[in-house]
């Protein structure tokens, strides 16, 4: 008879296991983001958002160039969704080409929906000149299909 119970109980833990798990991975939309952002002095290449569960994830992995042997300085980047700035980085190429950034973004309660739009700032002076560089983009253009 005891044996009966613990059969019961496995079966039953089991049986309660399999449903959590599947439950919470059918709540569990991850959807990726991709874009570059081009102009004639800068260009960000290979941003990427990874949006879960109300959570955004912004990986270090893009990647800003400048596209003219002119001496660009104090470039400022900024992501906006919203009212939520998500990318705030002042920066100098310095004698650099490239820069990638100093860290990725974390951030909860940001859900971005497929009829939104995000915007991309890009802030510089070149030739003592400040220059403004601002992109709405609509995410359901740079959702990557999976």
């Amino acid at each position: 008879m005891k044996w009966k119970i613990s059969i019961f109980i496995i079966i039953a833990t089991v049986l309660v296991t399999w449903g959590i798990i599947n439950i919470s991975n059918s709540n569990t939309i991850m959807k990726i983001y991709k874009t570059d952002i081009y102009s004639d002095d800068i260009s960000i290449k290979n941003l990427m958002l990874i949006n879960s569960n109300k959570e955004l994830f912004i990986p270090g992995t893009y990647i800003v160039e400048k596209n003219t042997d002119k001496e660009i300085r104090d470039v400022g980047i900024f992501l906006e969704y919203g009212e939520k700035t998500l990318i705030d980085w002042v920066f100098q190429f310095d004698h650099l080409n490239s820069v990638k950034p100093p860290s990725d973004g974390r951030f909860t309660k940001v859900y971005i929906k497929r009829n939104d739009t995000i915007t991309v700032k890009i802030f510089y002076t070149i030739n003592d000149k400040e220059q403004i560089i601002s992109r709405d983009i609509k995410v359901a253009d740079i959702l990557l299909e999976h």
